[in-house]
């Protein structure tokens, strides 16, 4: 990985982080709900902040995904 490629993709990281962040906040120091998603695999538990975030992150994710798809496509 070339420096201009990992400083854009440590860009692209802090901003998702900060979108992630902001959707957290409003649970911060809130009582949750907690289910546990883990079932037989043991305890793994997951709230609507969780949920919140990953959404940000998948929203964030996806249309960089399909421009990294294409570029393979292509190159």
């Amino acid at each position: 990985m070339t420096p201009p490629r990992t400083a854009e993709y440590l860009e692209f990281a802090q901003r998702v982080a900060q979108a992630a962040g902001q959707a957290i906040l409003p649970h911060f120091r809130v009582a949750l709900d907690v289910e546990d998603k883990g079932g037989v695999k043991g305890y793994d538990p997951v709230t609507v902040a969780d949920h919140a975030a990953e959404e940000v992150i998948r929203a964030e994710i996806a249309p960089q995904t399909r421009n990294i798809l294409l570029n393979v496509a292509a190159g």
